[in-house]
Order: structure tokens, then C-alpha cells, then sequence
């Protein structure tokens, strides 16, 4: 009596994903090559295409991943904005202090860091300096961030929750100098389109109106205030009220009042 031989039990594969393409080997080493598609090449190239040298460690110190190593490092000074190799050499050697904690160079972290400067993409060497306290900043946040994840007190969740604020904010001051410093510290709206209802007037052009007359020194102050000043003044910051107006002003019935009433103040003036 003859036995039937019973059917190979479904094969498992591994698959290797490269640059090229994903190969699927199967049990009995027959190999399948995954085809590309445009999409996936798009996907791929900001990943394949000009890329900076990135740093690794062999032998307790640092290497690029590059046959000419002079050459790499000035593709990394160039990919940061550098065009001095002195300042190049120590914001590298800035961005390892950064990003390293305890004595062993951490390379994908520096590798991260590069990348956050690289990302900046710094016009002169004044915006160097400032991508890389960024980056510090930011590197030193998700640290706290890290930290206040993993504290088992109230003293200690506290302490990271106001440390990992404060840089956070810095961050955000960072971001806004950086802006300043690019677009000339002022902000400039142009309007294309002025509509008008029917009935209403629209005036185009330089418009003067009536009032009481401004100083010479009031108006030299309001023209030179910054227009992305929107700060008020220490007091009404302190007292939550704004400072009074010297000039008597004219109420509801005739009478006048020395000064400005605020609605939530009550008695008039203290």
C-alpha cells in the first residue's frame, strides 16, 4: 500500500529592507525581491539624496561615515550654515557636550542634534550660535520631560514640571528672536482688499483726526515703540489697573472728573 506524501506545511519568510528594495527569502531559499514603486522612491529620497555624513564610534572616538574625512566634515559645517572651519570644530564639539550624558559620546545623539541645527538652516554665524541653544534647549526639555515621567514624589514632579516649563518657554523666545533677527524685528501687514458696504466711506491714504494735541516727547515715544511691543506697563503688569490719564475728562451730565474711573474700581481715585 502506497502512502501519500502529505503537503509541505506553508513557508515562513524574513524580510530585509534596503535602499534598493525589500528581499523576502523564503525556507527553501528561494528569494523574493519587492519591486519599488514611485511612491516609495519619493518616500525614500530625502533619505538617499545628498545626505550629511553622520558620526559613529569606533575605538572610543569619533568617526565619519566618509572615505575622505576632511570632506565630511565640511559637508557637516555646510549642512549647519558654517563657513569657518574653527567655528565648525566647536559647535561640533558644543553639540557632543549637549547631547551626551556621562563620559561615553552618545553618536546618534550628536548625529540628532546636527540635525536640529541642520534643520534650522542658519543664514550667518549668528544664527549658528542661536540653532545650537536651541538645540540644547530642547534636548534638555525632553530630558526633564523624561525625568518628571519617572518621579515617585510630589517634590520631585514639581521641581521637572518647572524646570521642563521655563525651557520650554526659552524655546519659544528662541523661536521669536530668531524671527526678529531675520525679519528686521517688525512685523509688516499689507492690505490688497478694502471692501465697502453700501452706504459706508472709506478713506485710503495717510488719515489725521482731532484730539488733544501730543507732545513732542509723547510722540517720539509712540513712534519709536516697537510695534511687536504689545507689553504694558510695569505698574498696571503689578496692580492689574492701567495708569490714570492727567487730563480731566468729560462724563455723562456735564460733570467732570479728575483723571480716568475704571469700571472696577470703586471710590473714583485713591
Amino acid at each position: 500500500m502506497s502512502k501519500t506524501a502529505s503537503p509541505p506545511a506553508a513557508s515562513k519568510t524574513s524580510t530585509n529592507v534596503n535602499n534598493r528594495g525589500s528581499n523576502s527569502t523564503t525556507q527553501d531559499g528561494t528569494a523574493e525581491v519587492y519591486q519599488l514603486t514611485a511612491d516609495d522612491i519619493e518616500a525614500l529620497r530625502p533619505f538617499t539624496e545628498d545626505r550629511t555624513p553622520l558620526y559613529s564610534v569606533e575605538n572610543n572616538s569619533l568617526k565619519l561615515d566618509h572615505p575622505a574625512p576632511r570632506v565630511a566634515a565640511a559637508k557637516v559645517a555646510r549642512a549647519m550654515g558654517i563657513m569657518d572651519p574653527e567655528l565648525a570644530n566647536g559647535a561640533v564639539l558644543q553639540l557632543i557636550q549637549v547631547s551626551t550624558q556621562g563620559r561615553d559620546t552618545d553618536a546618534k545623539a550628536l548625529n540628532f542634534a546636527i540635525s536640529i541645527v541642520r534643520g534650522i538652516a542658519p543664514r550667518d554665524h549668528l544664527e549658528v550660535l542661536l540653532a545650537i541653544q536651541m538645540a540644547a534647549v530642547h534636548i534638555a526639555s525632553v530630558r526633564h520631560v523624561r525625568m518628571m515621567n519617572h518621579t515617585e514624589n510630589i517634590p520631585q514632579l514639581d521641581i521637572q514640571e518647572r524646570t521642563t516649563n521655563k525651557l520650554m518657554r526659552t524655546f519659544t523666545t528662541q523661536m521669536e528672536a530668531l524671527r526678529k533677527h531675520r525679519n528686521g524685528g517688525s512685523q509688516k501687514v499689507t492690505v490688497k482688499h478694502v471692501h465697502v458696504n453700501e452706504g459706508g466711506q472709506a478713506i485710503i491714504g495717510n488719515v489725521s483726526h482731532g484730539g488733544r494735541a501730543v507732545s513732542g516727547t509723547s510722540r517720539q515715544s509712540h513712534e519709536e515703540r516697537n510695534d511687536d511691543d504689545l507689553s504694558l506697563p510695569i505698574r498696571a503688569a503689578l496692580h492689574g489697573n492701567f495708569e490714570e490719564d492727567g487730563e480731566a475728562v468729560r462724563v455723562a451730565g456735564g460733570e467732570v472728573q479728575d483723571g480716568m474711573s475704571f469700571p472696577w474700581r470703586q471710590g473714583g481715585r485713591s
